[in-house]
């Protein structure tokens, strides 16, 4: 009976001790620190869309191309719901096809335009977390 409790004596201790540890595995959290950089996160993502929008929204560039992206995709959606005879199959195709290059190359161009400053925004923000 002695070395059973002797046994459960070792083991309570054995979890104090464990209870301790976790304890101090578990750091409290700061309010002030959490709200801090939630503050400094909404900060960073400001000055990013408000670079965002001088670098690529408000240019004449990124206007016409969106437009004409637009433009290209309500043709394309047009000859796709237009009902065609069988002998003009092979020029609704060939028009479709190039929509549809058309519309690739708009999106290439898009996307050039937008690296650009895409690029520069993320060196923003390395340079604002380190």
């Amino acid at each position: 009976f002695e070395e059973k409790v002797q046994i459960y004596k070792k083991l309570y201790t054995t979890l104090n001790q464990m209870d301790g540890i976790d304890k101090l595995m578990q750091p409290e959290i700061d309010p002030m620190h959490a709200l801090g950089v939630m503050g400094y996160s909404l900060f960073t993502t400001v000055i990013a869309e408000t670079a965002s929008y001088f670098l690529i929204y408000r240019k004449d560039e990124y206007q016409n191309l969106k437009k004409n992206i637009e433009n290209v995709q309500k043709k394309l959606d047009k000859e796709k719901d237009a009902p065609v005879s069988s002998t003009n199959i092979k020029s609704h195709e060939k028009k479709k096809n190039q929509l549809e290059n058309q519309q690739k190359y708009y999106n290439q161009q898009m996307s050039a335009f937008r690296m650009k400053s895409t690029f520069l925004i993320g060196i923003f923000m390395i340079i604002m977390l380190s």
